[in-house]
């Protein structure tokens, strides 16, 4: 394997496997590794070492996501087992909001900063491995996960938490997206560095988005990178979205009592409720008859109800999917974007189908509406947080 700074493109995959467990191998030992990520270029340190750590710091300035000294980033193959890790080490239980937008941004460039302070920050890098002051800044933990493969790799094979530090920020790189060679033969041949890869332009060429996860609940963002701001605040509220046959009875009443039951326990914001049809026309009204049926379980329906035909970009941003019935479910999978998890389709009655009371007598939209209440009460409280 060549001692020089190594191109991805250039290599067999018997080479880049060689590679990567070259560079995990060197990150145990307390070396430093140069790696591209979807972000910038970064180079990695094993966070448990002081002699790694201190190699890092003395790279150049170092620190946070732009440099000029702070905390740097702990970098992990799974944002939410490592948001998990820290919490259950500190003592403290995982916010519902810190768990959803964890799993919606990672992986991918968003930088999390979970408050933590005191003996619990004390007892939450004790649990991952890391020292004090390599990822935190006293109030604060940082980590993500990039959504690189070959960083990916080279994480998951050294088994030891690391973080990273960005190349420009030490020296090796002008903008971060691009590689400064002399400056990183020259570290290499110095030792300075251990191993290097070269991926070309990154691709994204930004920094991660910084977003702190507030101790009591909530999150802000604390620099603007590669997601804008007004991105990563959608991301705390979860879509739940109803699907029937063509979005005039059965999916509207269940998105009308979802939204109660969520006002009803206070939850209402943390959730976006829609509704759409797998053969619905767009723009017809809810039937009257939910309406009459709603207002008997003292809920109302929500103004202006229009229907809407199921969509591709519906299902990508819902964070789970009941439908009326399995066949509306089988339709529903059929539909899912490339990555989406066909297990976010769930039928709404776990025993059997919600019948269609179109065409029936009042009260068959009676009986529909309050076993609808029923399953829909049942389906909020299993919600993952």
């Amino acid at each position: 394997m060549p001692t020089g700074l190594a191109t991805l493109e250039r290599m067999s995959a018997s080479d880049r496997s060689a590679w990567i467990d070259r560079a995990a191998d060197a990150l145990r030992a307390g070396g430093l590794v140069l790696l591209p990520l979807e972000t910038v270029y970064a180079v990695a340190a094993h966070a448990g070492r002081e002699d790694a750590v201190s190699a890092l710091r003395a790279l150049g300035d170092g620190g946070g996501p732009g440099g000029g000294g702070g905390a740097s980033t702990w970098h992990v193959v799974d944002g939410s087992a490592a948001l998990r890790a820290l919490c259950e080490g500190a003592g403290v239980a995982v916010q519902a909001d810190h768990a959803r937008l964890v799993r919606r941004l990672n992986p991918g460039p968003a930088r999390f900063e979970l408050e933590l302070s005191g003996a619990a920050l004390e007892r939450a890098r004790a649990s991952v491995g890391v020292l004090a002051g390599a990822c935190d800044d006293g109030s604060m933990v940082a980590f993500r996960a990039p959504d690189h493969e070959a960083a990916r790799a080279v994480l998951s094979r050294a088994g030891v938490p690391v973080i990273a530090n960005g190349a420009a920020a030490v020296g090796l790189s002008a903008t971060g997206r691009e590689l400064d060679e002399s400056a990183v033969e020259s570290a290499l041949a110095s030792g300075r560095l251990a191993a290097a890869l070269d991926d070309g332009a990154t691709r994204l060429g930004k920094p991660s988005t910084s977003v702190r996860l507030l101790s009591g609940g909530g999150a802000k963002v604390t620099a603007v990178g590669a997601y804008e701001a007004r991105f990563v605040e959608k991301q705390l509220t979860g879509t739940v979205l109803f699907v029937c046959t063509g979005n005039t009875c059965r999916s509207p009443m269940a998105a009308a009592i979802a939204e109660h039951l969520l006002r009803e326990r206070g939850d209402s914001a943390s959730w976006r409720v829609r509704s759409a049809g797998v053969s619905a026309m767009d723009g017809a009204p809810a039937s009257a008859e939910v309406g009459a049926a709603l207002s008997k379980l003292g809920i109302g329906m929500p103004n202006g109800h229009r229907s809407r035909a199921l969509t591709s970009s519906m299902l990508r941003e819902a964070e789970v999917v009941f439908t009326m019935t399995r066949e509306h479910a089988d339709r529903v999978r059929s539909m899912l974007p490339p990555g989406v998890d066909p297990g976010v389709v769930r039928p709404l009655d776990p025993s059997g189908d919600v019948p269609d009371p179109i065409g029936m007598p009042q009260s068959s939209y009676d009986e529909t509406a309050s076993r609808v209440r029923e399953l829909v009460r049942a389906a909020l409280e299993e919600l993952e947080p």
